[in-house]
């Protein structure tokens, strides 16, 4: 494979030691998906795990009325697929059969994914050597439960209109810099928006509709093209500017690991 360089702060992949990513290396393999690829879907066996070098992929869920609902967004340096295979592991006892749980969620490519893939139970093995590997999935797990809480709070604190707005700007890339001045893709559904931002399908298209008019957006099926980001930051209130601001950091310093991502 060839050099793959990922610098984003906090990520799974950047907290990794020299040991355990030479670990996860020898066990893992290459693989790519193409946009809008289906990596696993909702209630098949949870028998692999996908470190993301490259690209973003939408985890989602069907509720009973058959909407999707969007999950979380996972990029470059995270881990997909991590919790049904640790289902049942914990830090005391480990399991070396990689035995798993049904998905409870789907997980679909937004762009073309270029990833690292682990059979379950060879990440078991892992996660059993090296006790950091744990340390990261759970510490990932909390700062999702933060991302949850803090979306939950802007739901109560702003309108439908800066909610989705600020959803535009940050999600090309999730946890790591904003982006405020390109033109860029969101390649998700309107259902999946409204159910990011906490609000009604029907809401999300009026809006959508009057920043289409005002060309601040473009439509496409299931995608949006924002082509004016300077007045969505405007409406969301971070007031955009020319310059992006500093990357979000979670606990660790930038690394460039390149070299270490080669061929298995």
């Amino acid at each position: 494979m060839a050099a793959v360089e990922i610098v984003r702060y906090g990520t799974f992949y950047e907290g990794l030691t020299e040991s355990s990513l030479k670990g996860f290396m020898e066990f893992s393999t290459n693989r790519r998906y193409s946009q809008g690829q289906m990596l696993y879907r909702e209630g098949d066996m949870g028998g692999f795990v996908v470190l993301i070098l490259s690209g973003a992929v939408a985890l989602t869920s069907r509720t009973a009325t058959g909407a999707e609902t969007l999950l979380d967004i996972r990029s470059a340096g995270d881990l997909v697929g991590e919790r049904e295979v640790l289902d049942g592991i914990n830090q005391k006892t480990f399991s070396r059969t990689g035995t798993s749980s049904p998905r409870s969620s789907q997980a679909r490519a937004l762009s073309p994914v270029s990833a690292r893939f682990i059979r379950g139970k060879d990440f078991s093995e892992l996660v059993r050597n090296h006790s950091e590997i744990w340390q990261l999935v759970t510490r990932d797990l909390q700062v999702r439960l933060t991302d949850a809480e803090k979306r939950l709070s802007q739901a109560a604190g702003e309108n439908a209109n800066q909610r989705l707005a600020r959803a535009l700007l940050e999600m090309p890339t999730r946890r790591g810099q904003r982006i405020n001045d390109q033109r860029h893709e969101i390649p998700l559904s309107q259902d999946e928006l409204a159910s990011w931002i906490g609000s009604s399908r029907g809401t999300v298209e009026r809006i959508l509709r009057n920043w289409r008019d005002r060309k601040v957006i473009v439509t496409m099926h299931r995608s949006i093209l924002v082509v004016d980001p300077e007045k969505l930051a405007m409406i969301s209130g971070l007031r955009g500017t020319r310059r992006s601001p500093a990357p979000i950091r979670r606990g660790h310093a930038s690394v460039s690991r390149g070299n270490a991502a080669t061929s298995a």
